[in-house]
């Protein structure tokens, strides 16, 4: 939804909503009761100026423009960012409404802001919003949620190139040229031991391939034209997903949201040509396919997408699992099974890794079963 925001007004109120539509904002976005009361009290308390601050900063926040926030003890700052966003809930509520978007997916986009000061109070003990930059693909209609997972259009500049063969309706994926990987297909850019490469040819094409748990094949293959049609150029409009906390993660729920983006995406955007849906995510890690069950949602999750390797250092797997990149392994006391799992893999000497993938628009190519080198 690129061009959306051409048809979008902008607003400037002379003042911020009331307490009374704050406390709504905050109950329309799932923020918990007590963190409602907290951003309150604080508004309560603040200068005038403050006031004024935050009234200016709300269209710097709704355009997605750098902010400069006034000098704020941490706690307040936290604070001052929460109440920001959520005296814009309503522009949220207004623009969704002027384009059509249904409120079930407002409200669910919406959602995300309850979920990051949760997460705030989660990691700092106090209330508040430290993410706020992400919070601003919401207000300016960048991302929406539907369903399970979230979306963002975007020409995304991927690693590979995908290929169908109508004969076979095989499906196969060759990287970009110029991509520095290790002996083993993943990514290394300071120490590589070789290079990707890639030649789009009158008849054919010649590259190396990627096989469909995300690696790089040390070879090269030749595709011919007449055999095999490009379905996905690492530049094309793609739709990126991105998984917020909370709910349940359950196979149908996942393809449920998956299809309910294709037609509404389609409805919105009838002009523009949408690759596919594309994911980087510790969650697309093939090694998970190693140490957890094969129907767990997780395994299902990423078994729906074709992979490729991406930069990773693998910390956002210590980050979503066990609370934090800086956990102290040794000392930690897994409460689940996936923190069990996932604890012994690394006690072993082994190491997690962020993975790309994609999935087709198309449903009559999306065959995850024909994914092939």
């Amino acid at each position: 939804m690129e061009s959306l925001l051409k048809i979008i007004k902008l607003y400037e109120p002379e003042q911020l909503p009331s307490s009374k539509e704050l406390e709504s904002f905050g109950e329309y976005a799932g923020v918990p009761d007590t963190a409602i009361t907290e951003i309150l009290v604080f508004l309560s308390k603040v200068e005038e100026k403050i006031q004024k601050s935050l009234l200016d900063l709300r269209q710097e926040f709704l355009l997605k423009r750098e902010i400069e926030f006034p000098e704020l003890k941490k706690i307040d700052l936290l604070l001052f960012k929460a109440l920001l966003v959520l005296s814009c809930v309503n522009e949220l509520k207004t623009r969704h409404r002027e384009i059509g978007i249904p409120e079930d997916i407002t409200r669910e986009t919406a959602s995300d802001i309850g979920i990051w000061i949760q997460d705030c109070h989660d990691k700092n003990g106090i209330w508040g919003l430290d993410n706020l930059e992400w919070l601003k693909n919401h207000f300016s209609c960048s991302l929406f949620r539907i369903g399970r997972l979230q979306f963002i259009l975007q020409r995304k500049n991927i690693f590979v190139h995908a290929f169908f063969n109508s004969a076979t309706a095989k499906i196969t994926a060759l990287t970009k040229p110029g991509i520095k990987l290790r002996n083993d297909g993943f990514v290394n850019l300071v120490n590589p031991d070789w290079e990707s490469s890639y030649k789009d040819l009158q008849d054919r094409y010649i590259g190396n391939p990627v096989n469909p748990s995300g690696f790089v094949v040390k070879k090269t293959v030749v595709l011919l034209k007449g055999e095999w049609r490009k379905v996905l150029d690492s530049s094309d409009l793609l739709l990126d997903i991105h998984i917020p906390a909370g709910d349940s993660f359950a196979e149908d729920k996942v393809s449920n949201s998956l299809n309910s983006a294709r037609n509404i995406y389609s409805k919105f955007c009838p002009d523009e040509k949408i690759s596919g849906f594309v994911c980087n995510s510790w969650m697309l890690d093939y090694q998970l396919t190693k140490i957890l069950k094969t129907d767990s949602n997780l395994v299902s999750f990423l078994k729906r997408f074709y992979l490729y390797p991406v930069v990773t250092d693998g910390s956002q797997t210590l980050e979503r699992v066990f609370g934090s990149k800086d956990v102290d392994l040794t000392a930690f006391e897994p409460k689940t099974s996936l923190q069990k799992k996932c604890l012994e893999h690394l006690q072993e000497g082994k190491s997690f890794r962020n993975s790309g993938g994609f999935i087709f628009f198309d449903k009559n190519i999306d065959q995850p079963e024909n994914y092939a080198i």
